[in-house]
């Protein structure tokens, strides 16, 4: 009776051992990868406010680090107090999202995977050459709608993709350079045509 009771003992303290060393390479390979994610979320957010002109520095400020991405889009900082509303909270990380894609030359497409798939899009939009941030779309917008789409006028190319050389119409549009006096400077003229050779005159009698 004493060496099952003996048996049982030594069992479950191994037992529980082994679960007490799988809990704990658990919680290691948890703690590592948490790491790990909030390194790379640190560098994206990083690139991405120096690649608008901000500090790269206020990615691991809180707080401050959205009051940041609010003036990359241009929403006003009080903004940020929306945030801790329920419900309210949702709309504005969606609005901010939209808004922030558009600043960046994207659509409003892009702007709905920021909201949702942000561990994909933010790094596009951090490293991509494609994303080029033109500017707070949201600047002195008085509305909690999301800012409208910038339009975009891609250039002309020819069939070669080359681009095209203004024409005619488009340079008597441009406006003309002022002259060091403050005149006007006149627009040039297209060179005159070469004039025909001399024709030789008959001999005079």
């Amino acid at each position: 009776m004493e060496s099952d009771t003996s048996s049982l003992y030594s069992t479950g303290s191994t037992m529980s051992s082994s679960d007490s060393a799988a809990a704990f390479a658990a919680a290691i390979i948890g703690l590592v990868l948490y790491v790990v994610v909030a390194v790379i979320c640190i560098i994206v957010m990083w690139r991405l406010y120096r690649k608008a002109s901000k500090p790269g520095w206020a990615a691991i400020v809180p707080v401050y680090n959205y009051v940041v991405l609010l003036e990359i889009i241009g929403r006003p900082i009080w903004w940020i107090l929306l945030t801790f509303i329920p419900i309210v909270n949702i709309y504005v990380a969606l609005v901010v999202a939209l808004d922030l894609a558009k600043s960046f030359g994207k659509s409003t497409a892009f702007g709905i995977g920021n909201f949702l798939v942000p561990f994909i899009t933010y790094p596009i939009l951090a490293f991509s050459k494609n994303a080029r941030y033109s500017g707070p779309i949201a600047e002195g917008l008085d509305s909690f709608a999301p800012a409208p789409d910038r339009p975009m006028t891609p250039p002309q190319t020819n069939v070669e993709g080359q681009p095209l050389a203004p024409t005619m119409t488009e340079v008597s549009q441009q406006p003309a350079t002022p002259t060091p006096t403050g005149q006007p400077a006149p627009l040039a003229t297209p060179p005159e045509a070469p004039s025909e050779p001399n024709q030789p005159r008959p001999p005079q009698f």
